[in-house]
């Protein structure tokens, strides 16, 4: 039986990594705070173990005798660049400097990081990995930082860059805001225009995640993981208001109000202490436009297949808000 370790496993896309990985046969080590909420871990079958990105002394023994290792932590929300370098860029280094010294030969260091990481397509097409990154965030920035130290390791660990665009499914707060938007009857187009997005649902995403670790032709390379195609959130927010029998009309939001509308949610972020998802460093990805990737290298070189079609994905995760009371 295979061991892994999951980083970042009680949150919405490490919890059902872990719960693929279980339902694949392996056995789950997840390294988690002291202070992590473990709601969606529990009543798993999984190892506990208790350590920090940022403390390279608690890695040590988190990384011993595991097969495969599945970096899903990090930062997304941070008022700093210092802050997101420090979680995305130092907390990846230390793990794979504790990987490179434990004894046992780590046989897949999987990275999770961003399209953010790769920036925003040129218009005409859809990124693809040959393209040069070049994002426009800090957040962005922090996880291309982190791709360059881990692909800096693959001489000594084999490696491999995933860069899933918007992920959406059960559990997830951040795509939350924009289904509760088409509930109450608009789909707002941020700056006063259309923009379009690669998707990918999360259970899809993880078992792409898994398929990228058995599969020796994706050690050493980066890839996008995406739902085939790419959609506008016009069409996006259609497509949850046919799940939610509600009928909902795209509402532009000119640059001037959505710039306000970020500072007013980055002050209260910082009157609570704690960053949300809109908050003015977000700007540059809502002024670009078009966020589209192409998956094809995935499934041409280790069979990554999405399984959920666009509507089911968007059923599913509908009615798990409704019955979570989420919406």
């Amino acid at each position: 039986m295979k061991k892994v370790l999951v980083t970042g496993s009680n949150g919405f896309i490490g919890s059902h990594m872990v719960e693929a990985l279980l339902r694949n046969g392996f056995a789950v080590r997840c390294l988690i705070r002291r202070s992590s909420d473990r709601t969606w871990l529990s009543g798993l079958d999984v190892e506990f173990h208790e350590g920090d990105l940022r403390d390279p002394a608690s890695l040590e023994t988190a990384v011993t005798g595991v097969d495969w290792i599945f970096h899903l932590a990090g930062c997304t929300k941070a008022s700093s660049r210092e802050a997101f370098m420090a979680a995305n860029a130092e907390g990846t280094a230390n793990l794979l400097r504790a990987a490179a010294r434990s004894g046992n030969r780590v046989r897949r260091f999987i990275y999770v990081s961003s399209i953010a990481a790769a920036g925003p397509d040129p218009g005409d097409r859809p990124l693809t990995e040959e393209d040069p990154p070049r994002p426009v965030t800090w957040y962005g920035e922090s996880k291309l930082e982190g791709e360059r130290i881990t692909q800096s390791f693959r001489d000594r660990i084999p490696v491999t860059v995933i860069r899933p665009p918007v992920v959406f499914g059960p559990r997830d707060t951040d795509v939350l805001r924009f289904f509760k938007s088409v509930r109450l009857g608009f789909i707002p187009a941020l700056g006063g225009k259309d923009s379009w997005a690669g998707f990918v649902y999360v259970e899809d995403l993880a078992a792409g995640l898994i398929a990228a670790a058995d599969s020796e032709a994706a050690a050493g390379r980066t890839y996008f993981l995406a739902t085939e195609g790419a959609f506008s959130w016009t069409e996006f927010g259609r497509c949850i208001g046919r799940s939610l029998g509600r009928r909902a009309f795209r509402v532009p939001v000119p640059k001037p109000f959505l710039v306000g509308l970020l500072l007013f949610h980055e002050a209260a972020g910082r009157l609570r202490g704690r960053m949300g998802i809109l908050n003015l460093g977000k700007y540059p990805e809502y002024r670009n436009r078009f966020w589209r990737c192409d998956a094809s290298a995935a499934r041409r070189e280790f069979g990554f297949q999405p399984s959920v079609p666009l509507k089911e994905a968007v059923d599913r995760t509908v009615r798990w808000y409704r019955e979570a009371g989420w919406m």
